[in-house]
């Protein structure tokens, strides 16, 4: 008899909660790009740039206190119920408790120390206080999400990523306003994360009632073991991920137009737009059960069909908008974060050229191989590759050299992945991904982005965007229809996106009228 899929990716439940945590996330992701273009444009450079440094480190220590804690949420409690359940989950937000206070014992004996090596960040900018009591609760809190998702409150968490966001939104605005400076911000910022945990503490008091909490120490043993790697994984992938900014930071004492100022123009090109961690991570959620259960019946074909689907759905909606944002780039830092930021364009031009990486889902397929070891490699080598490269690259090329060094450890690290998966899978390099079909959309897409290019001919970067968009929208539609290239699917993508914005388009104009 056949074995059916671990998870009916399709079903109406998985897809629903699959839309509210997307739906938070986008809400989160959406705030913190209000918050950067509020102070990007009312800060001063030096001052902005030290807000993301700190940030910076923020984002970093924060996932490595964490170490793995949220992950094996989802791996133990699934499988239990009632008293022993809540046991579990309580013991799990204990752990969380003492990363938390090892946070505050590092930031005490070495957070003065390192902070006044990097761009000249002294305790009289911004004290130390609040910065370890963001740290803090935002790693006591940082069972959150695992916690309402595994205890089915999808909705819950959509509300409270929304809840929090403004939260943090109101903190920066009243931080500036009232005090117009660095240090009354962050202490705004630490008042709201300080609410969140009242917040969260509470919830979790009331779902978990009535409980009465026993420490076991055989579960502890077995967390441990399993957050170990775990945790040494997204240790690397979150120094990965961030390993740009970090050596941006560092070489300040070895460069010396890496300031603070400088660090602020490149913070803001140094990033990607929303829609696409979005796009991808949904995609990824909804396809990982399916190459679990694929690879339990080894039905490679059917892995491989799986890979093709991806790379050719991401890639129609990620190639038009890398090729957009690569030919607006200057245009649109300029718009959002005002005139003065118009070289981080550059910068994000460079960054734009990641977003052709991202229709590989060879890592989903070496985690559902159980190849883990494979993905921690994988990870190693891009950090060691983006650091190694980007530091080679700084006397040549300048601030450039930490965004080109990301990139060139990112086409390595995923060609690593691809190569691993055709072993696992038994199948040529050459038929992993539907090379021929990427190139046409490369091409296509490319060629597109230059013909737009020529509108930019405006002084305004909002009237650059929306010509050069409109062209480019225009060409997209007509030249992807008359060369039919698009798929019956894809066709009924566009479609259906028409019919929206001209039923959008003719409910405005009634309301016009009216």
């Amino acid at each position: 008899m056949e074995d059916k899929p671990i998870i009916d990716a399709a079903s109406p439940g998985l897809t629903r909660r699959i839309g509210w945590v997307t739906l938070g996330r986008l809400a989160g992701i959406s705030v913190l790009l209000l918050v950067n273009v509020i102070l990007a444009r009312n800060l001063p450079s030096a001052d902005y740039g030290y807000y993301q440094q700190i940030w910076v480190l923020l984002n970093v220590a924060i996932p490595l206190f964490l170490f793995g804690l949220p992950v094996s949420i989802n791996f133990f409690i699934p499988p239990l119920s009632g008293q022993e359940r809540n046991n579990l989950m309580l013991q799990h937000v204990l752990l969380n408790l003492c990363m938390a206070f090892l946070f505050l014992g590092c930031v005490g004996g070495l957070g003065a120390a390192y902070r006044s090596t990097l761009f000249g960040i002294g305790p009289d900018i911004v004290p130390l206080l609040p910065i370890a009591a963001i740290g803090f609760g935002m790693i006591v809190c940082g069972f959150w999400e695992a916690f309402l998702i595994v205890y089915n409150k999808p909705k819950w968490l959509a509300i409270s990523l929304i809840f929090f966001s403004l939260i943090h939104l109101s903190a920066v605005l009243l931080g500036y306003f009232i005090g117009k400076s660095l240090e009354w911000i962050f202490i705004g910022l630490s008042l709201s994360v300080m609410f969140r945990f009242i917040v969260v503490f509470f919830t979790l008091w009331r779902m978990l009632q009535p409980c009465s909490f026993r420490f076991r120490r055989d579960w502890l043993h077995k967390q441990l073991r399993y957050i170990w790697p775990v945790g040494l994984r997204e240790g690397v992938g979150v120094l990965t991920k961030f390993s740009d900014k970090l050596l941006f930071i560092l070489s300040a004492s070895y460069f010396p137009y890496f300031n603070a100022s400088t660090f602020a123009y490149y913070y803001n090109g140094a990033w990607e737009l929303p829609v696409v961690g979005i796009l991808v991570d949904s995609m990824f959620l909804v396809l990982q059960p399916e190459l679990r259960g694929a690879y339990h019946r080894k039905d490679t074909r059917h892995i491989v069909s799986l890979m093709h689907f991806a790379a050719r759905r991401i890639a129609f909606f990620l190639f038009p908008l890398a090729a957009f944002s690569f030919v607006v780039g200057p245009d649109l830092m300029s718009f959002l974060f005002g005139a003065s930021y118009r070289v981080s364009g550059d910068y994000f031009r460079v960054f734009t050229l990641i977003l052709l990486c991202r229709v590989s889902t060879a890592s989903l397929v070496l985690l559902a191989a159980d190849r883990a070891g494979s993905v921690l490699f994988g990870t190693v080598l891009d950090l060691f590759i983006a650091m190694v490269v980007g530091f080679a690259l700084i006397p040549l090329v300048g601030p450039f050299g930490p965004a080109i060094g990301l990139v060139c450890s990112t086409y390595c690290q995923v060609g690593y992945y691809m190569w691993k998966a055709s072993r696992v899978l038994g199948t040529p390099l050459r038929d992993i991904l539907p090379w021929s079909t990427l190139g046409k959309l490369v091409l296509f897409n490319g060629g597109i982005g230059v013909c737009s290019s020529f509108f930019l001919i405006f002084d305004s970067a909002v009237s650059n965007i929306i010509i050069s968009g409109a062209v480019f929208g225009v060409l997209f539609l007509v030249g992807g229809m008359g060369l039919g290239w698009f798929e019956p699917e894809e066709r009924d993508l566009l479609r259906t996106a028409r019919e929206m914005a001209k039923t959008s388009l003719t409910s405005l104009v009634k309301k016009e009228r009216r």
